[in-house]
């Protein structure tokens, strides 16, 4: 039985993309603005290589559960993207489970930023300056987004959780790292006018929108060489740097994912390079050679059954 996965990423066009990730996945492709580097979204799929044909990783989760720690459901539960924001993304909000599932039979969306490039200065909309809601939709409806957007300036290596409700933008010049739940639910307030490659304007989601802000969250920023990030319900996420050999083995991990976001990993015959994934199996240990810095994101045993005792 294999001990570990290593992924091929979906890489997906974006209005707002460019040429940054082409370079990263050596494609030709244009406007690429996600890398889907660990997937199992409908039709935007990472690709499991090193199993001596392609496999679906949707496919492969839903066949192998022990792999995966026997955890619950036929729906791989995380999502991990690479995101170059060539240009401001959208402002939007994302759903909580129970809204997303009774209004689309789908997951919620919370998710967690990873800084890994960002120019001098460089901010994100995070936030709004009024709580009121009654208030907020009366300037959302005038276009006086000056008045309700909150913008906080990050740089890179910086952590910066993002909660379902919460209304956020990355700006243009960021390149981030993101860990989310597997759901696509993105709740469009703005989206600064522009056309869409067939001259049209994209939709927007104002009801939706309303129904799900939260417009209490505030930032909070982490920034820390190693060592754990972030832990919640949803995911944890664990920064480790390589300097010639590690050994990994999450006890407490339903399964393991391992991303390069700076030099390279050898395992095996293989050679994971900046941007690229493998996903390591319940309770296995595995020894890695190279010089990396690597985030570990995985559901963690003990903080989902305290939370879901509360």
């Amino acid at each position: 039985m294999f001990k570990y996965l290593i992924l091929k990423p979906y890489l997906d066009y974006k209005i707002w993309g460019g040429n940054h990730l082409a370079n990263w996945f050596n494609s030709e492709k244009k406007n690429i603005g996600e890398a889907l580097i660990i997937s199992a979204l409908e039709n935007k799929e990472s690709v499991i290589i090193n199993l001596g044909q392609e496999v679906l990783l949707s496919e492969f989760y839903r066949a192998n559960k022990k792999f995966f720690g026997n955890y619950y459901g036929d729906l791989y539960p995380l999502l991990g993207k690479i995101i170059d924001a060539n240009d401001d993304l959208s402002i939007q909000v994302h759903p909580d489970d129970e809204y997303a599932e009774k209004n689309f039979y789908k997951l919620g969306k919370t998710e967690c930023w990873y800084v890994l490039e960002a120019p001098e200065n460089a901010q994100i909309i995070y936030g709004s300056k009024v709580e009121d809601i009654a208030i907020f939709k009366e300037h959302v409806l005038q276009n006086n987004w000056d008045q309700i957007l909150n913008y906080e300036t990050v740089k890179k290596g910086d952590l910066i959780n993002v909660p379902y409700g919460t209304i956020h933008a990355i700006t243009k010049g960021i390149t981030v790292f993101e860990i989310q739940q597997n759901s696509d639910l993105t709740f469009r307030l703005y989206d600064y006018d522009r056309l869409d490659i067939n001259n049209e304007k994209r939709e927007l989601h104002l009801e939706h929108s309303f129904n799900v802000l939260n417009l209490k969250n505030k930032i909070e920023i982490i920034n820390k060489k190693e060592g754990i990030l972030f832990e919640s319900e949803f995911f944890n996420i664990e920064k480790l740097i390589v300097d010639e050999e590690i050994f990994i083995k999450k006890e407490n991990a339903y399964w393991t994912q391992i991303t390069v976001i700076k030099g390279y990993l050898n395992i095996d015959y293989y050679t994971l390079t900046k941007g690229y994934s493998l996903i390591l199996k319940h309770k296995i240990g595995l020894k890695l050679k190279g010089q990396a810095e690597i985030l570990l994101t995985y559901i963690n045993k003990n903080t989902l059954k305290k939370i879901n005792q509360l």
